[in-house]
């Protein structure tokens, strides 16, 4: 058995489909809707499952890398606002991978950094769905534990309207749905 995985694992080196050597030296620059421009080295592209294939899927054109060693891709659903966060999440955790950062550091600085976007939630959103639209498996989880802890936190429907930014309930809309507002004491059900 241990033949046949040097073997698979052998022919996958040769073959260039090793990750850690497919994309050495390779940059990419993520471009948004509105034409602003992101450049990203290989260590940062190793943190998105998303952008780490179709890095590897144009490693297969060589005749793309002989024009150039930047592969330009637009990001057009994304704002360069949520673009920017993602980047300096995986940026951060490229360089404190490479420069060994230990577990607490880490988990202290993305403390900091759920901790600002905690006071927006329409741009934690956001980021949660960018996130899993790239592949940043480690951001993605890290939001949906915050939502999570959030939603937990809801003591009654107000505050869950408040942290998902639905607006208060008006005569209108209790009349179109009386059930939302027969719960006296305004609690989830």
């Amino acid at each position: 058995m241990r033949a046949l995985f040097r073997f698979v694992l052998s022919v996958a080196e040769l073959s260039g489909l090793s990750s850690s050597t497919a994309m050495e030296g390779k940059t990419m620059i993520l471009k948004t809707w509105d034409k602003q421009e992101f450049k990203v080295d290989e260590s940062v592209i190793m943190q998105s499952e998303y952008l780490t294939d179709l890095m590897q899927d144009y490693e297969n054109d060589k005749s793309y890398w002989e024009e150039t060693s930047i592969l330009s891709v637009p990001m057009y659903g994304i704002s360069p606002r949520l673009l920017e966060k993602l980047l300096s999440f995986c940026n951060y955790h490229a360089t404190a991978k490479s420069n060994n950062t230990t577990q607490e550091a880490v988990n202290e600085w993305e403390k900091s950094f759920v901790d600002e976007l905690k006071g927006d939630m329409p741009t934690l959103f956001c980021l949660l769905k960018v996130s899993h639209y790239l592949k940043v498996n480690h951001l993605y989880f890290l939001l949906c534990q915050t939502v999570a802890d959030s939603l937990v936190e809801c003591e009654n429907t107000s505050d869950l309207q408040r942290l998902v930014t639905i607006p208060e309930v008006t005569e209108e809309i209790a009349q179109l749905f009386p059930v939302i507002v027969s719960n006296e004491d305004n609690m989830i059900p």
